[in-house]
């Protein structure tokens, strides 16, 4: 990622503004990913450098759920164009059964609903 927003602005024959500079740079693509960890948990997160990321955690320099349980593979991910919404999407996550999850990464979007249901308490 990093590679490709290097020097972007040297392809424009016109300079440009200040504004669209910052802009640019605010707007980075985001991405949120499930991790599976050798222990058979799942590790929910989000970044602007999938790639990066998924490295540092295999090498142990990620999250502290993860370092503890290497190695980790990755399930699942979404590409988003901002940062920020993949960081409300990983909250979201977050918040899910392992079920919902296991669907999610299945791509089963039909029983996400159904899933989504709380028990009735009696």
């Amino acid at each position: 990622m990093a590679e490709v927003l290097e020097g972007w602005w040297l392809r424009f024959s016109k300079p440009l503004s200040r504004e669209i500079i910052i802009f640019v740079l605010l707007m980075k693509l985001g991405f949120v990913y499930i991790l599976c960890c050798s222990d058979g948990t799942y590790y929910t997160g989000s970044t602007i450098d999938l790639d990066k990321r998924i490295k540092e955690h295999q090498s142990g320099f990620g999250a502290n759920h993860t370092k503890k349980r290497l190695p980790v593979e990755l399930v699942y991910f979404e590409k988003f164009q901002d940062i920020k919404e993949a960081f409300h999407r990983e909250k979201q996550i977050q918040g899910w059964s392992r079920k919902k999850k296991e669907a999610l990464i299945r791509e089963n979007c039909d029983a996400l609903p159904i899933l989504s249901q709380r028990k009735k308490k009696d």
